[in-house]
């Protein structure tokens, strides 16, 4: 006889539990390999039996499959290798209620015609199992006794048996004697004593006795359910960039000849600067010659704005006002506020931009005296070869310098500010697909218009780039006291709830150490319907329900779910769909 493994009993086979099936013959079964296949138990199933009289072979089948074997025969006088069980129940004793509720947390279910044991000692050695007149849920009860000691790690799924005793007349006579009857009223329960022995691997109840059992570790199942998508959490990439050696170098070469000119006109004033200094290893005397008039003028504001300091210590406070107003609005070239616009740090946020879509891009623009960064994802996106723009668009500030041959080869449209009102009005065909802009400095009034701007140009799905500066370095500190005028910055909590305010998502920030930070940022995209396919049936109709979702224009989100096997290809089929038109749905 067999018994179906003890971690593939959910509630479908209670039928199996509704057979009377009373032996009354003494049988040995001996060397019984059992199928460890995780589809093994299945709905309409049907096993086929072999048996060789004469060797007392057996095979038990389903298909071309063999579930067990084995060899199985008639005993006469049968004797048990393990004395006749024994169990008494303490405080530290587990009821069977918390056994089969701890094996229902593990994702294995236990209908009740299959919940034989009622009580197990501490160590899961030994225990009371209810007799049911049910040959089957009584010895898959017994089953449970190899694997209960190690429960808390994983569940176990038994490959094989060296010996199975039954004694069916033992049993019988038993249950009918005064012995149990007294272990009855001593235990107050209805039900069989059971013994683990650890030593010799023998579980042994009255009438029964298995030998060496086999067991693998198998992963917990969860009970069959569709799949519903609860909640969708998502966390932003949130990082620091270290310096190349390169800007590292040429950074600090700029720390020190501004320090040098903090020094210079904290001597002319008689002012301690110390506190407004940047912190370098050590400062040379010719580190301020390096820097010509004419690399001062291009991207070096803020010494520019020292040196005038220096050169005039004794100027108005008019022109004070002019030298940091002029400052101001040329902020954001200065090489400490554009650091992050570089290769590495927009690669990044390009990778995250394409791995999330899957057709041609737009891209646009609006350049509020900052480098042009349309040039540098262009660059990138020649090199890494991704898909190119299907249109590339900048608006820049007056004041801004492009290289026109740069804009020219690659394809970049340059319109005037006033093209943008009506941009703005395009509908959501028309409209782009990522947005690029800058905020240094302003009020949050500013803040707000131009995120209202960016979000005004862009599709629903689409992406917004912003450079944004968080807070003041300490050149910045220093000049603002010096002009006794303040910079308007606003903080990196500010920020996130303007982008609240405009139902925008943080997807990533890259943050330097200079008081600057670039951010990736999107519209939430999960309130569109989700769909969620199974893609196991073997009639392959989900294959005819992905069709005809992908020809839906705003059918949302589209789920593939494979939980059966491991094997199911489902990974390759959606790289296939994802270049589909409208599979950028899929997941």
């Amino acid at each position: 006889m067999a018994a179906p493994a003890r971690s593939e009993i959910p509630n479908r086979f209670n039928v199996l539990a509704t057979v009377e099936n009373f032996i009354t013959t003494d049988v040995t079964v001996g060397k019984i390999p059992l199928s460890t296949t995780s589809d093994l138990w299945r709905v309409g199933m049907k096993f086929f039996v072999k048996l060789l009289d004469s060797s007392g072979r057996f095979e038990i089948s389903e298909g071309n499959s063999v579930v067990a074997s084995g060899r199985i025969y008639e005993s006469k006088n049968m004797t048990f290798q393990e004395c006749l069980p024994e169990y008494h129940s303490d405080v530290q004793s587990i009821s069977g209620k918390e056994i089969y509720e701890q094996l229902k947390r593990l994702g294995y279910e236990y209908g009740p015609s299959f919940q034989s044991i009622l009580e197990v000692n501490s160590e899961g050695t030994s225990g009371i199992v209810e007799w049911k007149e049910k040959w089957i849920p009584f010895l898959d009860a017994l089953l449970l006794f190899f694997g209960l000691n190690k429960i808390e790690d994983q569940l176990l799924l038994p490959t094989g048996i060296s010996l199975f005793k039954i004694d069916p007349n033992a049993l019988k006579s038993a249950l009918h004697s005064d012995d149990i009857s007294d272990k009855k009223e001593q235990t107050a329960f209805e039900g069989l004593p059971v013994v683990y022995n650890k030593e010799t691997r023998i579980c042994r109840s009255v009438g029964v006795e298995i030998a060496d059992m086999t067991t693998v570790p198998v992963p917990s199942r969860q009970k069959n359910e569709s799949p519903i998508l609860e909640e969708c959490k998502f966390f932003p990439y949130d990082s620091v960039q270290d310096m190349s050696q390169d800007s590292s170098q040429k950074i600090s070469k700029y720390f020190r000849a501004c320090n040098l000119v903090m020094d210079e006109i904290g001597k002319t004033l008689r002012k301690d600067v110390k506190k407004y200094q940047f912190i370098v290893e050590r400062i040379h005397a010719n580190d301020l010659e390096e820097f010509s008039e004419e690399e001062i003028a291009e991207n070096n504001q803020l010494l520019k704005s020292l040196k005038l300091e220096l050169d005039a210590s004794n100027i108005s406070e008019s022109m004070k006002n002019d030298t940091f107003t002029t400052y101001l609005q040329l902020i954001g070239t200065d090489i400490l506020n554009n650091a992050l616009a570089n290769e590495d740090t927009i690669r990044i946020l390009l990778d995250i931009i394409f791995e999330n879509t899957f057709r041609r891009l737009s891209v646009i623009e609006i350049c509020n005296v900052f480098p042009v960064i349309s040039t540098i994802v262009s660059e990138i996106v020649d090199i890494y070869n991704y898909k190119p723009f299907k249109r590339s668009i900048l608006l820049a500030h007056e004041s801004v310098q492009v290289n026109d041959e740069v804009l020219k080869k690659h394809k970049i449209e340059v319109l005037s500010g006033d093209k943008l009102s009506y941009m703005m009005k395009d509908q959501e065909e028309s409209k782009q697909d990522i947005a690029i802009s800058s905020f240094m400095c302003g009020s949050l009034y500013e803040l707000k218009e131009l995120l209202h701007t960016l979000t005004s140009v862009i599709r629903k799905s689409g992406f917004i780039i912003l450079f944004f500066k968080e807070k003041l370095n300490h050149g910045e500190l220093f000049l603002s006291s010096l002009c006794g005028r303040e910079f308007q910055t606003q903080t990196q909590p500010t920020l996130e709830k303007a982008l609240r305010d405009e139902n925008l998502l943080i997807l990533s920030k890259i943050s330097d150490s200079l008081g600057c930070s670039v951010y990736l940022l999107r519209f939430p995209c999960l309130s569109e319907p989700q769909k969620i396919l199974l893609t196991e049936d073997n009639d392959y109709e989900w294959v005819q329900k992905i069709k005809q979702e992908l020809f839906e224009k705003y059918s949302g989100t589209i789920w593939l779910v494979s939980e059966k096997t491991r094997m199911s290809g489902i990974v390759g089929m959606v790289k296939c769909l994802l270049k589909e038109p409208g599979g950028e749905r899929i997941r």
